[in-house]
Formats: structure tokens, C-alpha cells, sequence
């Protein structure tokens, strides 16, 4: 049995502000792409906001542009 996202690998630039309807927000963009020789299923996805001090302040769950990626295959993860 696999182990969630074993197999994968995410890259993450860094983080940009913006303004979204009066609101500032934070744009998180990635790649998730298959470091197996087999096809791999695409979790869910959770990302954490802490602040200056380490605690968390938000929770987001977000799902893969794609569910499933073969060898090598990439996909983007943008939230």
C-alpha cells in the first residue's frame, strides 16, 4: 500500500500577496511531478499559514489539477 504522495515530488515558488475582492491573500504555486517509474495517485493537498511566530493561522485543503500522473508527468498545484 502506498503511502499519500510517496513517489511524488512538489516544488514550490515563493509566495505572492494580493488583493482579491478588498482582501489581502496569498498566492502558493507548485509543481507536482512523478519521481516513480509508475503511476502515482495525487492526494489532496493541505497547505498551512503560520505566522512570524510558528503558529498556525489557516488551514486549505486543495486537489491537483490532475488525480492521477504517469512517470515523469507533471501537473500544477495553485491556491
Amino acid at each position: 500500500m502506498d503511502i499519500p504522495g510517496e513517489g511524488l515530488e512538489i516544488k514550490t515558488g515563493r509566495p505572492t500577496r494580493e488583493t482579491q475582492d478588498g482582501k489581502d491573500s496569498v498566492e502558493v504555486r507548485g509543481i507536482i511531478t512523478t519521481i516513480s517509474d509508475s503511476d502515482k495517485p495525487v492526494p489532496v493537498i493541505l497547505i498551512n499559514a503560520f505566522d512570524g511566530k510558528g503558529q498556525k493561522v489557516q488551514s486549505e485543503k486543495t486537489s491537483p489539477a490532475k488525480s492521477q500522473l504517469k512517470p515523469g508527468e507533471k501537473s500544477t498545484l495553485a491556491q
